[in-house]
């Protein structure tokens, strides 16, 4: 990595988390080496007494930028390697990991041996994704096989390379380096996200589970809001307060984590204290008396394992619900769970059936209205669903409100506009309160959760609203198909993209939108753990549901056409629509 002499005496601590004790070499050229050279020898005492195995450098030339630097130091990385050196990675000097052993595991799994590997992940900003292109992005590091790192790491190379490249740019000098010297092409490694579940406390307050709490004074930033949610602006260094964890307690069932501000003009620590608390278990009055003084305490229930996972101990599985059930998990049971809760839908479900059949029914005036395979296949459909979702464990039910988004978007496709106005109590009840709330629950869902129940929603809406002009309809749909494009396995973009739009469609709204997704989905190369396919083929069948009904395209020929694990799911939600 490069960094200057403050940033890198910053980040000792996270760094020491992951290299400590671990053998790994660490290289870091220090901007600011020359003139500072005793602070430079004071800093390394501190890293080797941490067990750091490390090596700081001057630049490589004196005239080169941060971001040259930075790829320049491949150079010293391969004279101070071997033949037994598999990977070589370059990070900026805030990339923080939780342990190597994983990402080790998951690079070594790469068919690299004697071969060009340039791996790495993409980044959350859609202008960068949109301006720069498919590139490694440095917040997740860059991982160069040993074959291409000696193979453009050399110095004469490797000035060769910073000298085709702009000067500010890192990341672009690496990858062009990689793209002009090499057959090498990005492959995107999983999971080089953020890893740590973050909760958020009133307007101002983000816990990021293990590792910080920062309080943030003001606003909220669009920028990322394509695939991360509503954000903020960067807020400087003086405007907020972050305190890092510095102790972890457990006690049975009760964890006690305290994270530590250091004031940046003070001596003094500011404290907050966070109490992991067992569901279930009541404070006693006046418990929390003591804890007065501090700045904040965040009281905080943790849900222990579900049964068949006993056997994994609390302390380890306090609190991350995405560990304790992993999206994986409950994506690979979600089809053939809810076709089960349809053939048992109606003698279990009360309430679907109290709501559909008597509450929520339309005046008996009206009912002469209804198509009767439409109602039986409706509230089928809806009790089936809701099934699933009640036999689901508690705490990881509210990642299924996303299921609800799609009941009403069946409604919506499986009623004409005449009919739909006669299922509005219904509407009222799955639509306005659980897609709602769906969305008000926006920090609880992933981000691709949010962009399909988002982009669901205002499809419908859209879909029923006869009255908007034909820019009105190129702009909403467009802005969902941003939405959905960028959430769609990169494995199978062009067979969802047949299965909305059909390949003869001609007019100018359809080529429009062809044009549309087919940018996005060049663009936006997703890895595929971020979605699942029954996820995306839901999506696509509301859509293409949409779709069809509008245009008076028959259900037929696409769906043939797609794969077979693709075809099931699909055919079953088509048969549905």
């Amino acid at each position: 990595m490069a960094a200057s002499l403050v940033r890198l005496s910053q980040s000792v601590d996270s760094i020491a988390h992951w290299t400590s004790d671990r053998g790994t070499l660490l290289v870091v050229v220090i901007e600011d080496y020359i003139g500072h050279e005793d602070e430079v020898a004071d800093l390394l005492v501190q890293f080797h007494s941490l067990k750091i195995n490390a090596i700081f450098i001057p630049p490589i030339a004196s005239n080169h930028s941060m971001s040259q630097s930075h790829f320049a130091v491949l150079s010293k990385m391969l004279a101070e390697s071997g033949p037994e050196t598999k990977w070589f990675a370059l990070l900026d000097d805030d990339t923080f990991f939780p342990h190597l052993e994983p990402l080790s595991t998951a690079l070594s799994s790469l068919d690299h041996e004697n071969k060009d590997l340039y791996v790495g992940g993409l980044t959350e900003d859609w202008g960068s994704l949109t301006r720069f292109g498919l590139m490694a992005y440095g917040g997740a590091g860059v991982y160069l096989s040993a074959h291409l790192a000696r193979k453009i790491g050399n110095l004469d190379q490797l000035l060769q390379c910073i000298e085709e490249s702009p000067p500010q740019l890192g990341d672009i000098i690496i990858r062009d380096c990689v793209y002009r010297h090499s057959r090498a092409r990005l492959t995107v490694l999983p999971d080089l996200n953020c890893f740590l579940q973050r909760f958020i406390f009133g307007n101002d307050t983000v816990l990021s589970n293990g590792y910080s709490i920062t309080v943030y004074p003001k606003g909220k930033d669009p920028k990322y809001e394509y695939s991360m949610g509503p954000l903020r602006d960067r807020v400087p260094d003086s405007d907020h307060k972050t305190y890092y964890l510095k102790y972890t307690e457990v006690r049975a069932d009760l964890m006690r984590q305290l994270p530590q501000r250091k004031h940046m003009y003070l001596e003094n620590y500011l404290t907050v204290t966070e109490i992991w608390r067992s569901a279930g278990k009541k404070a006693k009055r006046g418990s929390m008396n003591h804890y007065a003084d501090i700045d904040r305490l965040l009281v905080l229930l943790a849900v222990p394992p579900s049964d068949d996972r006993r056997a994994e101990s609390f302390g380890t599985r306090y609190a991350c619900l995405d560990t304790v059930w992993r999206e994986d998990d409950v994506h690979r049971e979600l089809s053939p769970r809810i076709k089960t809760g349809i053939k048992t839908g109606k003698a279990t479900s009360s309430f679907t059936s109290r709501n559909l059949s008597r509450d929520r029914q339309p005046s008996s005036s009206r009912r002469e209205d209804w198509d009767t395979d439409t109602k039986d296949l409706l509230q089928e459909l809806c009790e089936g669903v809701i099934h699933y979702i009640l036999s689901l464990d508690e705490r990881f039910r509210f990642e299924h409100k996303v299921v609800f988004a799609a009941v009403n978007i069946a409604l919506r496709a499986i009623l004409k506009p005449e009919k739909w106005a006669i299922f509005e109590p219904t509407r009222e009840v799955l639509y306005a309160k659980v897609g709602s709330a769906c969305l008000d629950m926006a920090l609880g869902l992933t981000a691709v959760h949010r962009a399909i129940v988002e982009a669901m929603l205002e499809t419908a809406v859209m879909d029923t609203d006869r009255q908007l002009s034909m820019d009105s309809i190129l702009s909403t749909r467009a802005s969902i198909l941003h939405r959905i494009g960028h959430c769609v396995n990169g494995s199978t973009p062009i067979h969802f993209l047949d299965f909305v739009y059909p390949p003869d469609s001609r007019t100018p709204l359809e080529q429009y939108i062809r044009f549309e997704v087919l940018r996005v989905l060049r663009a936006a190369l997703v890895e595929p753990s971020f979605f699942s396919c029954s996820a995306s083929q839901m999506v696509a069948a509301a859509v293409s549901a949409t779709w069809r009904r509008r245009f008076g395209i028959p259900w037929a020929e696409p769906l043939d056409s797609l794969p077979g694990h693709h075809y099931e799911e699909i055919k079953w939600i088509a048969d549905l629509l």
